[in-house]
């Protein structure tokens, strides 16, 4: 299990693959800088964040679930 607490993706980020930080149980903080292609489970088995930043659009996987990543509204 990684200690990861948060993380700042930066304006360069086009993609964070299939299940990149799956499991992250420590995670509470994300932030994405600008519009970047999630895969399917990136986020998957991951508890609720404290704290996310992002663009009003995402580009989300077709296989991907919505309810996997844990911080959608």
């Amino acid at each position: 299990m990684s200690k990861l607490r948060s993380a700042v993706f930066p304006k360069s980020l086009e993609k964070i693959g299939c299940e990149a930080f799956y499991h992250n149980e420590s995670m509470r903080r994300i932030e994405f800088n600008s519009m970047v292609s999630i895969d399917e489970a990136a986020f998957a088995g991951h508890p609720i964040f404290q704290s996310v930043k992002k663009p009003k659009e995402l580009v989300i996987s077709e296989n991907a679930s919505l309810d996997k990543f844990g911080f959608w509204d």
